[in-house]
């Protein structure tokens, strides 16, 4: 995309783009909090029991509880693409089973 194109494109599309950059982070920012939940994980089953737990913002210095809330919505919205997606296979599974009886 060119700034030619951002700048004919109407304010609301603009505006649409920017929240929906605000909701999911970018690619690298997902493999670096992916990285950090799997960081935490390690940290966690191997550190003594005195001390206290991690949680991936440890391992994200970056981190901010912005990007926590943004992170949360992103993982949420996930979870839900997969729920529905889970529930398209079942009704394709009942489907093409009841075809597969009617032949």
């Amino acid at each position: 995309m060119t700034i030619g194109d951002v700048m004919a494109m109407p304010s609301s599309e603009f505006t649409g783009w920017m929240e929906h950059r605000n909701r999911i982070p970018l690619v690298g920012e997902r493999i670096e909090i992916l990285l950090a939940n799997l960081l935490s994980l390690t940290a966690n089953v191997n550190r003594n029991e005195t001390v206290d737990p991690f949680s991936p913002s440890d391992f994200l210095p970056w981190y901010s509880e912005r990007q926590e809330r943004t992170t949360r919505t992103a993982i949420e919205t996930t979870m839900q693409s997969a729920q529905e997606t889970d529930r398209i296979n079942r009704v394709a599974e009942i489907f093409f089973a009841k075809l597969a009886k009617v032949q």
